[in-house]
């Protein structure tokens, strides 16, 4: 059966879906954050990307007991719900597989990771009632761990957002029926290294998602140095040109096709950079430098000076 946007059986008003691949260890942190939320009508569907590592229904069993507790011992305290993937299918795929089991009006991507500051839902939920024709609402981002800054967070236009991203890979709110319009999340294997945000918000771009921005804290990023965003891929260009193929026409239609390559060379660079291959790197940036020399940043041309002085190793 096919829900509307009106049919929600559900007592909760939003779920929350926490994809897991071999993270368990940090899933009591992350599912405490939802314990400790300001409202309580929520679901949460972890999705266990088949872990081989860590035990994440002892985590989810823990969690559950407390929820127990807090409700005062009522027994089959449904908020948590624990979904095994066989095999290791990647964060799309299990976003998709946690969202399509939902059954809520309103979903919350959180990875396992982080943390929702405490009146994130109310914060969000709260919004979208004020918006009541939003798809998509958020906050600002806060790290922890080996990083501790904040990130602001803002509504953008597509031609923003492909010349400096401001909005968030998980943790904002989303609308389930819009998610089904986007067609949910690419799964293509090609993404399981990261990026799979990126290609949903050009999709929801080219569907007329209206966005929404709290101005506050809400999400909680954990920084600590194994995260899929700080280990920039050394391929990456190779992901940016398969999302490129994906939506050729609406890149091209806002004029930012030459602005597109010359940020994913860029970031090619850096990755390589980061990976010692030197001469690789000053070639990617020197690629993003020709592609995009009217878009090119001080900072960018900074960057590129100071790795051509670096000493060799």
């Amino acid at each position: 059966m096919t829900l509307n946007d009106t049919d929600y059986p559900a007592p909760a008003r939003v779920t929350i879906i926490v994809p897991v691949y071999n993270q368990a260890q940090f899933l009591p942190a992350c599912l405490g954050s939802l314990q400790a939320q300001t409202t309580t009508d929520w679901q949460a569907i972890i999705v266990d990307d088949g872990s081989t590592t860590g035990d994440a229904e002892a985590a989810v069993q823990a969690a559950q007991n407390v929820a127990q507790n807090v409700a005062q011992n009522v027994a089959n305290d449904t908020r948590f719900q624990l979904i095994r993937h066989e095999s290791n299918r990647g964060l799309a795929a299990s976003r998709n597989t946690g969202i399509r089991a939902a059954r809520t009006r309103w979903v919350l991507c959180l990875d396992a990771d982080d943390k929702l500051a405490g009146d994130a839902l109310e914060t969000l939920l709260s919004l979208a009632e004020r918006h009541p024709s939003g798809h998509a609402f958020f906050g600002n981002i806060q790290t922890f761990g080996v990083t501790n800054r904040s990130m602001p967070q803002t509504s953008q236009s597509p031609r923003e957002f492909f010349t400096q991203r401001l909005m968030p890979g998980a943790g904002f709110l989303l609308r389930r029926d819009f998610w089904r319009t986007c067609g949910g999340y690419c799964e293509d294997e090609i993404l399981k290294i990261g990026q799979e945000d990126t290609d949903f918000w050009i999709t929801a771009f080219e569907h007329g998602v209206e966005v929404h921005d709290a101005g506050k804290l809400t999400y909680l990023y954990h920084r600590h140095g194994n995260n899929m965003t700080s280990l920039i891929h050394r391929d990456y260009h190779k992901v940016r040109k398969f999302i490129y193929q994906r939506h050729r026409g609406f890149i091209n239609s806002r004029g930012m096709r030459r602005r597109y390559f010359a940020n994913s060379y860029w970031r090619s660079a850096k990755g390589r950079w980061m990976r010692g291959e030197r001469r690789a790197a000053m070639l990617f940036a020197l690629w993003s430098l020709a592609i995009g020399r009217e878009t090119m940043d001080l900072e960018r041309i900074s960057q590129l000076n100071a790795w051509a002085d670096a000493p060799k190793p």
